[in-house]
């Protein structure tokens, strides 16, 4: 997860901390992580199977990396696949049980189900982000 360059930016995790990283008290403060990510790896058996161990790692790196030992992680799972997504994405139901395996204190699962998709059975339409954003929000934290 960690860069191994000098540039902090050099991969997806460092470039995720230091946009936290620059988050100014002016600004507001950094109260919980919204993860939302797997449909990528619904397309690879290894990765399917290693998901949770990886969403485990990245928890645990995060959270010391923030300062933050008891961050809040809202962890979005995957929706059920349609036979369009199924086909594409072979392994989308071991992601989808590996996400229902963590136990992670901090961690919250929600459930991205109910919602209407795009015609690619996989991103919301606006009106569900609308919708869905609205339930994520209720999840936070008081400031």
């Amino acid at each position: 997860l960690k860069t191994q360059t000098g540039d902090p930016r050099s991969t997806l995790y460092g470039s995720c901390m230091n946009r936290m990283k620059t988050v100014s008290p002016a600004n507001g403060t950094v109260r919980a992580v919204v993860f939302w990510q797997g449909g990528s790896d619904a397309r690879s058996q290894e990765d399917a199977l290693s998901w949770k161990d990886r969403f485990t790692t990245f928890v645990t790196e995060l959270r010391p990396d923030l300062g933050k030992p008891d961050l809040q992680i809202i962890l979005v799972m995957l929706g059920d696949a349609d036979a369009k997504v199924a086909k594409k994405y072979p392994y989308w139901h071991v992601v989808r049980a590996q996400q229902h395996a963590v136990n992670i204190p901090g961690v919250t699962k929600i459930e991205a189900n109910g919602y209407e998709r795009k015609g690619d059975g996989i991103h919301f339409t606006t009106k569900s982000q609308l919708a869905f954003g609205a339930v994520l929000a209720g999840l936070l934290p008081a400031p």
